[in-house]
């Protein structure tokens, strides 16, 4: 699938500007609420891929590189009965930067119409299978697009959807108009065409954020000291940015509460990453949902803060995406460098948090299988000793990556007392190449064995000498390990960082 078909997005929300408008229905105590709108869903998914099949066929040129098949009968019937379903040469980002921009696209069209999330999930998989069979009608049809697609756009989708109405619930201001209206503009635009604007609510904080919907943001911004394995040293400049949406009715009302909740849940965004003198060094960003689970608390109020214990579990939708270079003067984003992303489905995410006067303590695990994208770290030391090209995967041979099925663990844990809090992190990743179904699979003999492994520990103290102002001193240590048949190759580093940040 070509980055081109990208350019429908401006397209899709504009003609949702001029479409027909809804039916509103109407409460006589409540906001103004409207009525999903399936036929204006549909038109705009419409147009979405009608854009996509002229600018495809306009770089026909550029394209036809992956025209294995032709406009036949035997073509299409090879789709159908899967002959022709295979995982796709891409390059890295094509696969793992334009399609998840695709498919957010697909579902914040129907999102954006007031359907839910399983519904515009359901949307934006019809779409992008549509688009695989009969958009690209030349080539065989993408495993991995028919995976990451809809995935990653449900994900993405739906965490700046919820970060955009959480906005635009509480106070108005320029601030929470724009970046609202930034976040989650098909919502925004839709809502205002149909004359049921997202409610505020008059219980704010402070900064005249909702209480209505339970939240966390935070940003870090500091220096980091970074020696590899080889012993050598470098310099960087570090960020980080965190947001937690929790949107369960009555999260933040005082007393007990016990709930289920569906189609609101747990969003989560962490993006982090650190830059150099040779440019962008480190690129960390993890999107979760979980519309489906459990939430209890058991609160108090106390002056102007909510004191006491909150739990929830919930099933999990996420995807991720790293970039990484170890080596000072090789590690570029295109060369030499560390690069995993993937997607999954029916995965686990439980957090527990107890705040007292003086004391906290917060604890969170995160735990799922995962469909990746992994550069193999092993692959240059491969291919130094001279190991059998043709034993690769032909995506392999191609662009250095492969395809994989993995495993991801990821706990949290902080305690904090009076100003001062210690915190423990790790992250352990475990993938293993699948092997079959390669694009030019005929043409592979014996195909070698790939795995790799990434592990991150953390261990920080942060001191907040206000209450939204912190400060913190981290190390961390990172390593990978990765294996191509019988060649092994492992790198680490260890890093040192200080940074101040802000939290609410």
């Amino acid at each position: 699938m070509r980055c081109a078909r990208l350019h429908a997005a401006a397209l899709a929300l504009a003609l949702g500007l001029v479409l027909a408008r809804p039916t509103d229905v109407r409460a006589d105590d409540g906001p103004t609420t409207a009525a999903p709108n399936y036929l204006r869903a549909v038109l705009e998914e419409g147009a979405i891929m009608a854009v996509g099949v002229i600018q495809y066929q306009s770089a026909a040129s550029s394209n036809a590189v992956d025209w294995d098949l032709g406009y036949n009968w035997p073509s299409f019937r090879g789709k159908l009965t899967g002959q022709n379903v295979r995982f796709d040469t891409n390059h890295f980002d094509t696969n793992m930067v334009t399609h998840p921009i695709a498919g957010t696209l697909y579902y914040v069209a129907a999102r954006g119409n007031r359907l839910t999330a399983l519904e515009s999930l359901l949307f934006a998989t019809a779409a992008s299978t549509l688009w695989e069979y009969v958009g690209e009608f030349r080539e065989m049809v993408s495993i991995n697009d028919l995976i990451v697609t809809p995935l990653s756009g449900m994900v993405v989708g739906e965490t700046l959807t919820r970060l955009g109405v959480f906005l635009h619930r509480g106070r108005s201001s320029v601030v929470t108009r724009v970046l609202g209206t930034m976040l989650a503009p098909s919502t925004s635009v839709h809502e205002w065409l149909d004359g049921t604007p997202i409610p505020r609510d008059i219980d704010v904080d402070a900064l005249g954020l909702t209480r209505a919907i339970g939240h966390r943001i935070d940003l870090l911004h500091g220096v980091c000291v970074v020696e590899v394995s080889d012993k050598s040293q470098r310099v960087d400049a570090r960020f980080a940015l965190g947001a937690e949406v929790v949107d369960v009715e009555h999260v933040n009302a005082p007393g007990r509460l016990a709930t289920g909740f569906f189609d609101t849940g747990v969003s989560r965004l962490h993006a982090e990453g650190a830059v150099g003198t040779e440019g962008l060094r480190d690129l960390q960003l993890d999107v979760l949902v979980a519309p489906v689970g459990y939430y209890v608390h058991d609160l108090r109020r106390q002056a102007h803060e909510l004191l006491g214990e909150r739990f929830y579990v919930g099933a999990t939708v996420g995807f991720d995406y790293a970039i990484h270079a170890y080596r000072p003067l090789v590690g570029t984003i295109d060369g030499d460098s560390d690069q995993l992303a993937g997607v999954h489905a029916a995965g686990v995410t439980a957090a527990y948090a107890n705040k007292g006067r003086t004391f906290s303590m917060r604890t969170m695990l995160d735990a799922h299988p995962e469909f990746a994208l992994v550069r193999s770290v092993a692959l240059p030391d491969y291919q130094a000793r001279g190991g059998a090209l043709a034993r690769l995967p032909s995506v392999t041979r191609g662009t250095g990556y492969y395809y994989a099925v993995g495993v991801v663990v990821a706990p949290t844990v902080e305690v904090g007392a009076y100003a001062w809090t210690l915190g423990a992190q790790a992250r352990l990743e475990s993938y293993w190449g699948i092997e079959g179904l390669d694009r030019h699979q005929e043409g592979i003999r014996d195909q070698v064995s790939t795995q790799d492994r990434r592990t991150i520990g953390r261990l920080y103290a942060s001191y907040s000498p206000t209450e939204a102002l912190s400060t913190r001193l981290m190390v961390e240590r990172r390593g990978r390990e990765g294996e191509v048949a019988d060649v092994a190759a492992k790198r680490a580093e260890w890093a040192l960082t200080t940074s101040v940040g802000v939290e609410f």
